[in-house]
C-alpha cells in the first residue's frame, strides 16, 4: 500500500504578497506635507486665546497635529506631537525659546501675521528654558521674565552683557518688577498690575539686547 505523500506550504516571508483576502502588503503611504496649506475659509471672529486659535488655524487650514509636527520638524523646529496636540487642548504653553521658535513657524506655515499666535499667550515669551548653569534656580526664575528669546543663541561675552545689565537696572531697584516682587502690593488686581509692568521692564530688556547685537 503505497503513502500518500504529504504537501507543505511553502514558508512566507515577511517580505513576501499573499494573495487573497488576507493579503499583507505595504500600508497606505502617508500623506504629503503641503508646506503652506490653504486656508479653507476665513475666520468669522478671531479666537483669544492661544488654544483656540491654534486650533482653529489647524482645522481651517485642513490639517492635522501629525501634519503639523512633521511640518515643523522640517523646518527645524524642537517639539514632540503630544505637546502640540496638549497646546491644542489647552493643556499646556509655549514656554521656552525653542517652543517660542515653534509657534513662530507655525505662523508662517499658515500664513498668520507674525506675532499672531504668541499674542495669545499668557506670558508671551519664554519663561523657562534659558541657558544659566551656574545662576541658582531662585534667581533664573526672576531672570528669565526679563532675558530676550535669543538669549541661548547669543556668543557667551553677549550673554554676560545681558545679564550684568539686567541684574543692575532691572532687579536691582528702583524698577517696577523689584517694587512689586517686594511685596509691596498683594491681590489680583496687584498681580495684573505687576503682569503688565514685567512686560514693560522686559521690552527695556529686549530694545537693550538689540542695541547690543
Amino acid at each position: 500500500m503505497s503513502r500518500t505523500p504529504t504537501l507543505r506550504s511553502p514558508k512566507i516571508g515577511a517580505d513576501d504578497v499573499v494573495d487573497g483576502p488576507g493579503r499583507r502588503g505595504p500600508g497606505r503611504p502617508p500623506k504629503p506635507i503641503v508646506e503652506y496649506p490653504e486656508a479653507l475659509w476665513e475666520p468669522a471672529q478671531a479666537a483669544q486665546d492661544f488654544a483656540s486659535a491654534l486650533d482653529e488655524e489647524i482645522r481651517r487650514h485642513g490639517d492635522s497635529v501629525w501634519g503639523l509636527h512633521k511640518a515643523v520638524e522640517a523646518k527645524g523646529g524642537l517639539i514632540d506631537r503630544t505637546t502640540l496636540g496638549a497646546w491644542q487642548r489647552g493643556t499646556k504653553g509655549p514656554q521656552t525659546p525653542d517652543t517660542l521658535k515653534v509657534v513662530d513657524l507655525i505662523e508662517a506655515r499658515y500664513r498668520l501675521s507674525p506675532g499672531y499666535l504668541r499674542s495669545r499667550i499668557t506670558h508671551g515669551r519664554a519663561v523657562s528654558g534659558h541657558s544659566l548653569p551656574d545662576i541658582g534656580a531662585a534667581e533664573r526664575r526672576r531672570l528669565a521674565w526679563h532675558l530676550p528669546d535669543d538669549f541661548n543663541a547669543r556668543p557667551a561675552a553677549g550673554q554676560a552683557e545681558i545679564l550684568a545689565w539686567v541684574r543692575s537696572c532691572v532687579l536691582s531697584g528702583g524698577t517696577a518688577y523689584h517694587r512689586n516682587s517686594g511685596g509691596r502690593q498683594s491681590g489680583r488686581c496687584a498681580e495684573a498690575l505687576r503682569s503688565c509692568e514685567i512686560r514693560g521692564d522686559a521690552a527695556r530688556v529686549r530694545d537693550r539686547a538689540t542695541a547690543l547685537g
